[in-house]
């Protein structure tokens, strides 16, 4: 990395479910764009249309060093092979992929014509593109350029399917599709710049079955309660969107669901009989999975009424960096306002009380102590906003000065915890912290987290208390991600608690390599069936070259030799291409090897590389996931 240049990474994906019901493909004229031809008289039904199918689509974002990125998907296409093109969106869909580093969100549930689909297109509209990173320890505005330095208005990216496994829309078979935007791949920001500049390069992957598993988060008003089958419907309202219809959808609840509703914490049937009490229209938030057996979203965490943010009451999402005393820091806050306005602040006051509830998943009470919430907390306040100054401008608080949220509740989110292994002992691991809530440890006050300050957290020695079941050995220096909550204020150690704790030889490992504006021709320094080996020593090679693991960057040039990147065994690896025509997909690693061989032969230069997988240091060897590679 040049001393003035810092490259972003960030990574977004768009998830999009067809689950069909009906008859054929019917006999549209090619080219048609069908925008009505599958609605309902209440477009929050059920499809019930012989010819139609319901599609839902999700978004999420991996981990990334954007502050905020919100940008408009104005238009997302499917095209069926008789050249029939649907449209997804009933409008454009504000998305900050900066804020989705945990989750997918629903985003529409539309009724589309069953058929073989085999290509599709994404709109992004960045002309209001509020994108923002850290330089000097402050948020910066950046500037959305392309390649050739002019300002970024709309981006349209073709997307071919793979032909051996296209998307096929049948009667009664659900089918799957998952895109990827990959803001790894798709963007570079340059600090030295005045304003900072974001030069962007849409690239993403598109594969007919899940890349890895998300949690989702699935918002919109409630329709109704069904007891036999245990499951609620929503009128999808994704985001922050108050109006839009985006179609209905069923989330399913079991006993180990836990609602809060009112403020109220219940659990599994409970729960869903205190959720069938409310009047329809009550707005509702769930967190949750997507089960690739029963094509069911079931809920872990249900919200509903004024413990909804962004509803009756302010709203601050964030993660805690300091406290003191009943006053908390909340950083990369999005603040909801009962109004319906929502805006991004760097950094935000909360401001506890006696009377603020604190409500935590899983805990199954009402009572917790205000010292649940702790530094390096991610929560959602729920309040009220206004200036500590007592000025009578409170409703015009388009600036941090004096901003404060006066807390009625306090709901802490699921956090994670990322380093590389210090010490393994029974019931506990210690981690050199390298990511705390997605932050750098550097962030952080951790003044007053122990019992004494001697035992405040150490970033430097930061331990985790692991479930009582949890026997998994790992190396010592492997990097480690848990997930859980902080230990409570004053109370550490250890310093925080895992649910599950995950390394990073199986899944979530990624390699970013770029060669420059021009490329390289001989990218590798051996490609085979066994798979690749990126040449390190190439005079093209740019600035980056890393092996990321949770918050643990390792330079590639590091490693004693580069590694193999190995198509998986399970067949459940996919590949992108991305030329100057759009995105070309694979299945198959040897297709795509042979197609990117011909590609470089023919004079084609290897711009980026960006892999997702697992990688296993003993051996050397990452094993893909998906392969996205950009050519010009």
């Amino acid at each position: 990395m040049t001393p003035n240049m810092m490259r972003v990474l960030a990574a977004g994906w768009l998830l999009v479910v067809l689950a069909a019901c009906g008859g054929g493909a019917g006999s549209e004229p090619a080219a048609t764009v069908l925008t009505k031809q599958c609605e309902t008289s209440d477009a929050e039904a059920d499809p019930n249309d012989n010819n139609c199918g319901q599609v839902q689509v999700g978004l999420t974002d991996a981990d990334g060093d954007f502050l905020s990125y919100q940008v408009d998907v104005s238009k997302l296409t499917l095209i069926r092979q008789d050249g029939v093109r649907v449209e997804l969106l009933p409008t454009r869909t504000r998305v900050d992929f900066a804020q989705y580093v945990e989750l997918s969100e629903l985003v529409t549930a539309a009724t589309v014509p069953t058929g073989r689909y085999v290509s599709g297109e994404i709109t992004l509209d960045y002309r209001n593109a509020d994108i923002q990173v850290e330089r000097d320890g402050s948020a910066v505005n950046a500037q959305p350029i392309d390649a050739n330095g002019n300002a970024v208005t709309e981006l349209s990216l073709a997307i071919q399917l793979d032909s051996g496994k296209p998307l096929r829309i049948a009667p009664g078979i659900p089918a799957m599709l998952q895109l990827d935007f990959n803001l790894a791949a798709s963007n570079s920001v340059d600090l030295s710049a005045d304003p900072v500049t974001v030069t962007v390069e849409p690239v993403l992957l598109a594969s007919v079955e899940p890349v890895d598993d998300r949690p989702f988060r699935l918002r919109g008003p409630l329709l109704s309660v069904n007891f036999t089958d245990s499951y609620y419907r929503a009128a999808l309202r994704p985001f922050w969107d108050r109006s839009d219809r985006r179609g209905g959808v069923r989330i399913y609840t079991d006993a180990d669901s836990n609602f809060l509703i009112n403020g109220e914490a219940l659990a599994g049937a409970d729960g869903l009989t205190a959720l069938a009490a409310q009047a329809a229209g009550t707005a509702t938030l769930a967190f949750g999975r997507y089960e690739r057996g029963s094509q069911h979203f079931v809920a872990d965490e249900v919200w509903a009424g004024s413990s909804v943010p962004g509803g009756t009451l302010d709203a601050v999402e964030g993660v805690v960096l300091a406290r003191s005393d009943n006053t908390l820091t909340v950083f990369g806050a999005t603040l909801a306002r009962a109004d319906g306005s929502v805006s991004f602040r760097e950094t935000l006051t909360v401001a506890l009380d006696t009377d603020t509830k604190v409500i935590k998943p899983r805990a199954h009470q009402n009572d917790l102590s205000l010292a649940e919430i702790s530094v390096g907390q991610r929560i959602t306040a729920l309040g009220s906003l206004s200036r500590d100054d007592n000025s009578s401008d409170n409703n015009s608080l388009d600036d941090n000065s004096g901003a404060i949220l006066a807390a009625d509740a306090v709901l802490l989110r699921l956090t994670s915890a990322g380093g590389s292994l210090l010490l393994q002992q029974p019931g506990q691991l210690n981690l050199n912290l390298q990511a705390l809530a997605g932050l750098s440890p550097s962030r952080f006050d951790f003044s007053g987290t122990g019992s004494s300050a001697e035992f405040d957290a150490d970033a430097s020695a930061y331990e985790v208390a692991t479930p009582n079941a949890f026997s998994q050995l790992h190396s010592i220096g492997a990097p480690i991600r848990a997930l859980g909550y902080v230990r409570a204020y004053g109370n550490a150690p250890a310093d925080f608690d895992a649910l599950s704790v995950q390394d990073f030889s199986s899944a979530r490992a990624q390699i970013m390599v770029g060669f420059g504006e021009q490329g390289s021709s001989t990218p590798f320094a051996s490609a085979t069936e066994a798979g690749v080996v990126i040449d390190l020593q190439d005079d093209a090679l740019g600035d980056r070259h890393f092996l990321q693991r949770g918050g643990l960057r390792v330079d590639l040039q590091n490693l004693v030799s580069s590694p193999l990147l190995a198509p998986a065994s399970d067949g459940h690896d996919w590949y992108a291409l991305r030329t100057s025509n759009g995105v070309f997909m694979y299945s198959s690693y040897s297709a795509f090897l042979a197609e990117l061989t011909t590609r470089l032969s023919a004079g084609g230069k290897l711009v980026k590389l960006h892999a997702l997988g697992g990688f296993v240091d003993s051996s050397n060897t990452f094993t893909l996931r998906a392969l996205t590679v950009v050519i010009r």
